[in-house]
């Protein structure tokens, strides 16, 4: 029951080795199990606890022997933004410049609606020269994704399409825009809800995501104008160079990196580090919740 109510993410135990003085043992997988989670595995860990333990791999053995805590905290978490102004800012960095195939996409759990809000997106001012991409929910619940230069007299260097269905309040959806250069001299752009194909739209090979210097942003709306804050819960943000979705799927909540991934932000243990390998770390002063999906 410790592990149920107490340890944020029980698969993170394992027992230290044992000695009575007159046997050792040295731990493995099989020493413990729980009912839920299956096999603990070792992870990385410092300190030591006696709690109560389940299925010792000697029956003649206390019922309380050591057992060592996680370090630094890797449990789950996700990014809880209330809307004024809190929200990661990944510097800019080459990784992230794309221009070609692009997927973008998260889970979220929107508090409220009433105005666009940023949900990933790096590009630059309008006019300004400066491209990108972006994936917002507008005031209405849809789903908003863009990619090209964000220049007021010239159409033809941008398009963004927004879904048919409006998101709900209160509850989590995996959402994902993407952008598959399909020949030479065409491409379609794509939005996915919880892994249903939504809307789709063609766009000409003048259109894809926009080079620019601009940095990386994750719960706010980009530099095109202020505000645009979210309100809610967003986790498992991930940036690919890369069409990762080409039919219906079956969202994973835990993600992982896939071949092109440039950016992986899990929020995990309440940091912003990048998973992707790529060392996209965010900075910030954001809250967390332990509430994922």
């Amino acid at each position: 029951n410790y592990f149920r109510n107490a340890w944020p993410d029980p698969s993170r135990v394992t027992l230290a080795g044992y000695s009575n003085g007159v046997e050792s043992y040295i731990p493995n997988e099989r020493m413990l199990w729980h009912d839920r989670l299956g096999p603990v595995s070792p992870d990385r860990f410092e300190g030591y606890m006696a709690i109560r333990s389940y299925g010792l791999a000697r029956p003649n053995w206390s019922n309380s022997d050591l057992l060592s805590a996680p370090k630094g905290g890797s449990e789950p978490h996700s990014l809880s933004l209330n809307g004024t102004g809190a929200h990661v800012r990944v510097p800019y960095g080459t990784a992230l410049d794309i221009t070609d195939s692009l997927t973008l996409e998260a889970w979220v759990k929107l508090d409220t609606l009433g105005t666009q809000r940023g949900i990933v997106e790096r590009f630059g001012a309008p006019n300004s020269g400066s491209g990108g991409y972006d994936l917002r929910v507008t005031a209405g619940g849809k789903l908003h994704f863009f990619i090209g230069y964000d220049d007021s007299t010239d159409t033809s260097k941008y398009k963004f399409i927004r879904s048919t269905n409006a998101l709900s309040t209160g509850v989590w959806h995996h959402v994902a825009g993407v952008y598959e250069r399909l020949t030479d001299e065409s491409g379609e752009m794509r939005i996915y809800v919880d892994g249903a194909l939504d809307t789709s739209a063609s766009a000409t090979t003048s259109v894809s995501p926009g080079r620019g210097t601009s940095h990386l942003l994750i719960g706010v709306k980009g530099n095109d104008a202020a505000g645009g804050d979210f309100s809610g819960l967003i986790d498992e943000a991930r940036v690919t160079a890369g069409a990762v979705y080409s039919h219906d799927f079956t969202p994973a909540t835990r993600l992982t990196a896939v071949a092109g991934t440039r950016g992986l932000w899990k929020f995990d243990g309440e940091t912003m580090a990048d998973s992707s390998g790529n060392g996209n770390n965010g900075t910030g002063s954001p809250s967390y919740s332990v509430t994922v999906p």
